[in-house]
C-alpha cells in the first residue's frame, strides 16, 4: 500500500487496516499528553484520530489479519497496546512533574487546607497545576506532541498492522518504565526540597534557640515566600529538563516499539 495514492488507499478493500490504524492511534490519544487532555472534547479527539489514520493509511503496510473472524479482537487489542506503550513514554515524565508538584506543595504547606478540611482529599493545589501546565507549554514548544506522533506513524514500519507482538517483553518494558516517575518527580523537586529542607533546618534551630517564638505561624511565611522564590529560580533548570527529555522521546518511543516487535521485520 506504500505507493498507493489516499483516494486509493481508502477503498473498501483497505478498511480493515484503516481500522487498526485508528486503533493504535486511539491507544496514543488515551495517555499521551497534550492528545488525552480532558480540555478537548471527545468529538475532536475523535474526529483527529480519523483524519490522522486516513493520513498515515497510504505510507502503512496491508493488515494481518486471522483467520477466523473470532480472534478479530486480538490485532485491535495490540494495536491499541502499541499506541498506549508510545502515549505512556510521555505521560510517565507529565506525571512525574505532577508529583513533584504535589511534593513541593506539601513543604510549601500550600495543602494545608486538605489537612483542616476546606479542600476536597486529593484536590490538586496552585503549585502542582502551575508546574504541569508550563511543562506541557514547553512540551508543546518543542513540538513534543508531534515527535509522539511521528514516532507512532515509523512505529508502523517496524511493527505492520496485525502482526504479532511480544505481550510479556513489553509489558515488562512498561513496568520499568513507570518506575521513572519517581525519578523525574525526585529531580523536578530537587530545587525546592533542597531549599525548603535548609529552612526548615534553620526554623528548628532557631525554636531550639527561641523558645517564646511561635515557630508555627513563622515558618509558614517563611517557607511559601522561599519555596515561590526558589521556583521562579529554577524555571530556566526546567527549562533545560524538559528540553532533554523532549529531545530524547523519538529514540525512547522506538526503543519500546523494538521491545514489542518480534519476527515482523
Amino acid at each position: 500500500m506504500n505507493d498507493l495514492s489516499l483516494i486509493e488507499a481508502l477503498k473498501p478493500i483497505n478498511w480493515p487496516t484503516l481500522v487498526l490504524v485508528a486503533a493504535r492511534l486511539s491507544g496514543l490519544f488515551l495517555i499521551a499528553p497534550l492528545w488525552s487532555q480532558q480540555s478537548i472534547p471527545k468529538s475532536v479527539r475523535g474526529a483527529l484520530v480519523i483524519v490522522l489514520s486516513a493520513a498515515m493509511l497510504p505510507s502503512v503496510s496491508s493488515a494481518v489479519l486471522p483467520e477466523q473472524w473470532m480472534l478479530l479482537p486480538v490485532p485491535l487489542l495490540s494495536e491499541m497496546m502499541i499506541g498506549l506503550a508510545i502515549g505512556m513514554v510521555g505521560a510517565i515524565f507529565m506525571w512525574g512533574i505532577t508529583m513533584a508538584g504535589e511534593v513541593m506543595s506539601l513543604q510549601m504547606g500550600l495543602n494545608l487546607g486538605e489537612a483542616i478540611g476546606l479542600a476536597e482529599a486529593g484536590a490538586p493545589t496552585g503549585v502542582g497545576e502551575l508546574k504541569t501546565m508550563l511543562v506541557i507549554i514547553l512540551y508543546i514548544t518543542m513540538d513534543g506532541h508531534l515527535i509522539l506522533l511521528q514516532g507512532l506513524a515509523d512505529s508502523f514500519r517496524v511493527i505492520a498492522p496485525g502482526v504479532a507482538i511480544r505481550y510479556t517483553e513489553g509489558s515488562h518494558a512498561l513496568v520499568a518504565l513507570s518506575g521513572s516517575v519517581f525519578e523525574t518527580g525526585l529531580r523536578a523537586a530537587a530545587p525546592v526540597t533542597a531549599a525548603l529542607l535548609l529552612v526548615n533546618f534553620g526554623l528548628a534551630i532557631l525554636n531550639k534557640a527561641v523558645p517564646q517564638l511561635n515557630a508555627m505561624s513563622t515558618a509558614f511565611p517563611i517557607t511559601m515566600g522561599v519555596g515561590l522564590v526558589v521556583i521562579g529560580l529554577s524555571l530556566p533548570y526546567l527549562g533545560r529538563f524538559v528540553a532533554g527529555w523532549t529531545g530524547g522521546l523519538g529514540a525512547q518511543s522506538a526503543g519500546i516499539v523494538d521491545i514489542f516487535a518480534t519476527g515482523a521485520r
